[in-house]
């Protein structure tokens, strides 16, 4: 098990994340995890870890997306929960990662 108390942001894949995001809208839907070419954030950190475009097929979801993108991330399950919630909009997730860059979490 992982000490959440002693855990860093990973700043850097979270950018990649985003500005794959920006750069590629069509492939971004923070409903799925994935479906089809589109990827929710967790979604599109599992695929930059596997080195994948962010128009790669995946129709099954990870069953550990959520726990391979929060480790990749560096974050608590509380900021992973708000981070990946289905209702962020880019904006928020803008928000997020500055209070992650700035105080090293959201909550």
């Amino acid at each position: 098990m992982t000490n959440e108390t002693n855990m860093v942001p990973n700043i850097e894949i979270l950018d990649k994340a985003i500005a794959i995001i920006e750069k590629h809208p069509e492939n971004w839907n923070q409903m799925f995890w994935h479906c089809g070419t589109v990827h929710c954030i967790a979604g599109h950190v599992e695929l930059i870890l596997n080195k994948l475009p962010p128009n790669t097929k995946v129709w099954e979801n990870s069953p550990n997306t959520y726990e391979i993108a929060r480790l990749a991330l560096g974050i608590s399950t509380e900021d992973a929960d708000t981070l990946f919630d289905k209702n962020n909009t880019l904006k928020n997730l803008k928000e997020y990662r500055t209070l992650l860059a700035e105080k090293g979490h959201i909550n």
